[in-house]
């Protein structure tokens, strides 16, 4: 198992992920990862003024991408 799949299996399905935490699990920039939830692929939820992530929603968003 690589590195970054630890990380991906270390990260519980229900856990929020934060903007960062979204952006180092995809692989992606910040713009990028705005253009996902602007253009509809990925979903976001606002908890007071931050967005936070599913990690079920990213790998949903890669699959679609993909």
């Amino acid at each position: 198992m690589t590195t970054t799949a630890k990380q991906k299996a270390a990260i519980p399905e229900q856990q929020f992920m934060t903007f960062g935490e979204a952006m180092r699990y995809l692989h992606v920039s910040r713009s990028t990862l705005y253009r996902f939830m602007w253009s509809g692929r990925l979903t976001g939820y606002k908890v007071g003024s931050r967005y936070r992530f599913y990690r079920a929603d990213l790998d949903a968003c890669v699959k679609v991408v993909l």
